[in-house]
């Protein structure tokens, strides 16, 4: 489920189907069908045969295609990654998911994982569930995972709390912002956005950025092979200034949504804010592409090193929302 859908739309959903519930049965699936339900149902990114693919090409991971049918329409389907922890440890891994039509499914799916998962001889099942908290009461994720543990995001999880931008007209996006920082949208500076940056060019930048900050950082063919199984899924922009390069962002736009990962600028640059001109010149490039939000990815309140950035996600007008986390049980 996309977190852009509006509360009242899901709550009027649930009462719509509140009152019979069939237990989906489920099957496995090729590559082909995934696709097809990826669009359908606008998943993550993370949810998708490509970003599955990118992941057995760098970690090795072995991709299940389940699909949940109820009668004989399909109602959802999760891309369930099996990974290698140690030489001794493999872990069954579902990131934003499962993807379903009837949410009142959601406990019986993640029944249906975790007897999958003990087929397998893994030592763990990990699950991110790909809705917002204020869900939970709708979706008793808390009694559905009484029997797992709650994974610190500091353990290689996606964020639990992420920053959303609704993308608009020019005029709606600069009124979003708080008053005091929409000047640094204003291009005074006659910055200019460049589309299909190349992945050295932004690896540059972004290497840049994670050595005056010390940040852990990705190498360059990370991003090269992400480029090369997402496809034109994979945006890159750069911004210059006078012909020079001075900030760039490697993003995912999957259905509605363009997911802002990796983003690097240079220093003696930053008093023309050109992330902030990056930000909201993309996230406007997108809306013609069918972009009706922005996921600013994750954010903190707790961790000082992320103080910065996830201040400059909420200055640019965000919506902050929780996911409920990760959650492992061991099956050994």
């Amino acid at each position: 489920m996309q977190p852009e859908i509006e509360y009242q739309q899901f709550r009027a959903g649930l009462n719509s189907m509140s009152e019979a519930v069939n237990i989906p049965e489920y099957q496995f699936s090729d590559k082909r069908e995934i696709k097809k339900l990826q669009e359908e149902f606008q998943s993550s990114f993370l949810q998708t045969t490509e970003w599955a693919e990118f992941k057995t090409q760098k970690e090795g991971v072995i991709p299940h295609y389940m699909v949940f049918k109820d009668g004989m329409s399909v109602s959802g389907y999760a891309i369930l990654l099996t990974q290698r922890k140690s030489l001794f440890k493999k872990e069954l891994y579902v990131p934003r998911g499962p993807v379903l039509r009837n949410p009142l499914q959601f406990g019986t799916a993640i029944d249906a994982i975790e007897n999958f998962a003990k087929t397998q001889h893994v030592s763990s099942l990990k699950i991110e569930p790909d809705f917002m908290d204020e869900y939970s009461d709708d979706i008793d994720y808390q009694n559905i995972f009484r029997k797992y543990k709650k994974v610190d995001h500091d353990v290689g999880v996606q964020p639990t709390k992420v920053a959303l931008l609704k993308i608009g007209s020019r005029s709606e996006m600069v009124s979003q912002i708080d008053s005091k920082y929409r000047g640094r949208v204003k291009n005074k500076f006659n910055l200019e956005l460049k589309e299909n940056e190349t992945v050295d060019n932004f690896f540059r930048v972004y290497q840049s950025t994670s050595e005056r900050q010390h940040f852990t950082k990705r190498d360059i063919t990370y991003f090269e092979d992400m480029q090369r199984f997402l496809k034109d899924k994979t945006k890159i922009f750069g911004v210059y200034h006078e012909g020079r390069l001075i900030a760039a962002s490697f993003n995912i736009l999957h259905g509605h949504t363009l997911t802002y990962l990796y983003a690097g600028s240079i220093r003696e640059k930053n008093n023309m804010y050109p992330g902030y001109f990056l930000v909201f010149e993309s996230a406007l490039l997108m809306r013609d592409r069918g972009a009706s939000v922005m996921d600013l990815w994750g954010v903190s309140d707790d961790n000082p090193t992320w103080k910065g950035f996830s201040d400059f996600k909420r200055n640019m007008g965000s919506k902050v929302v929780n996911f409920p986390g990760s959650f492992e049980i061991s099956l050994k």
